[in-house]
Formats: structure tokens, sequence, C-alpha cells
């Protein structure tokens, strides 16, 4: 378990000193699980059918 504390001490450190990629992880992130959503409502609203109708 300490080690696993280590880990992530040190990958929140690495991400702090990299504050362009840390928005570009975060943006992307954002952007997949929207995506996501947006397509699994819509396969929701249509009971499933996907070919539109």
């Amino acid at each position: 378990m300490y080690a696993l504390a280590q880990e992530l001490r040190f990958a929140f450190r690495q991400l702090w000193k990299a504050p362009g990629v840390s928005l570009t992880v975060v943006l992307t992130l954002a952007v997949g699980i929207g995506a996501c959503l947006t397509g699994t409502g819509q396969t929701d609203r249509s009971g499933g059918r996907l070919d539109g109708s």
C-alpha cells in the first residue's frame, strides 16, 4: 500500500510540473466521456435500435 501511495505522489508531482500535458489529458478524457455518454443516451432513447428509426 505504501508503494501505491508513493507512485501516486510521483504521478501527481509529474503532472504538476507539466500543466500543458495535464490540461490535454483532462480535456481528452472529458471529450471521450462526453461522447460515450451522448452515444449511450441516443441508443437508449431510440429503444436500442441503431437504424435511426
